[in-house]
């Protein structure tokens, strides 16, 4: 029995992904030439949510389309997202891990979609690597943060750790034999997490936007003391070596000398 129209409910995720691209989209225009990494993110919810769109369209196109190539695409945006955490705080991760755990979960899916069709393993391997993947960027995420930085960090990082709870919850109610044979006949645990999925996922995305802001706003607070440091330094300098320095102001047509250039 149904406990709500999953495919709403599927289809709510898909919106709200693909408002997490555009916010990644707008944080990567804004700061492409300053950080790495944006970019991945707003690839990453891209293929996410047309991976959520293809699901929606199951039983009206090709399995290997609507369930394999569509979660292929999900497990693609998991990876792209750790590797642009990676990227943001410079830090090194394994693509040959990452590619290693795309490939057992494409066989393990292609073999339960076609050699033996089975939902309930399908679904305990994308939560499994769900778990997995999200766990991972959420250490990215806080570890690899500069100390100043860790709060600002640590909202992300607890909401990445939410989503990976969330599919091990989802992972016990399908070995509890609560699960059901068809993705959008739902159990009320099942659609309940989903909707916890939905909330992680605005939680995460503005999680995001506050980090990269508080991280230029702390980039640009330490720019501006350098450039005031050297100012001093530079000062100093030309005080100890009696150099005199002059400005021209151009509104004014005045000529500014300092102390020693009037000597």
């Amino acid at each position: 029995m149904n406990f709500i129209d999953m495919r709403t409910v599927v289809l709510e995720q898909a919106c709200i992904t693909l408002i997490s691209a555009l916010v990644a989209g707008l944080l990567f225009w804004h700061n492409r030439r300053r950080y790495k990494g944006i970019g991945l993110w707003m690839g990453a919810f891209l293929l996410q949510s047309t991976g959520i769109a293809l699901l929606l369209l199951r039983g009206q196109i090709p399995d290997a389309v609507s369930i394999v190539f569509a979660n292929v695409l999900n497990m693609s945006g998991f990876i792209l997202l750790y590797a642009g955490f990676c990227r943001f705080w410079a830090r090194p991760f394994s693509n040959r891990l990452n590619l290693a755990f795309f490939a057992v979960f494409v066989g393990i899916h292609g073999y339960f979609t076609f050699a033996d069709p089975s939902l309930p393993i399908r679904s305990l391997n994308i939560n499994f690597w769900i778990a997995v993947f999200f766990a991972r960027c959420g250490w990215a995420v806080y570890s690899g943060a500069p100390e100043q930085l860790r709060p600002a960090a640590r909202f992300p990082a607890l909401a990445a750790a939410g989503f990976a709870l969330v599919a091990l919850a989802r992972m016990g109610v399908i070995l509890s034999g609560n699960a059901c044979t068809d993705f959008f006949q739902s159990c009320p645990e099942d659609t309940f997490l989903f909707f916890l999925f939905q909330l992680l996922s605005a939680l995460f995305t503005f999680g995001l936007f506050l980090m990269v802001n508080r991280r230029l706003l702390a980039d640009t607070r330490a720019d501006f003391e350098g450039r005031v440091e050297a100012q001093k330094a530079l000062g100093g300098a030309l005080k100890i070596a009696r150099l005199g320095t002059w400005t021209w102001g151009v509104k004014s047509g005045r000529m500014n000398l300092s102390e020693e250039m009037r000597i």
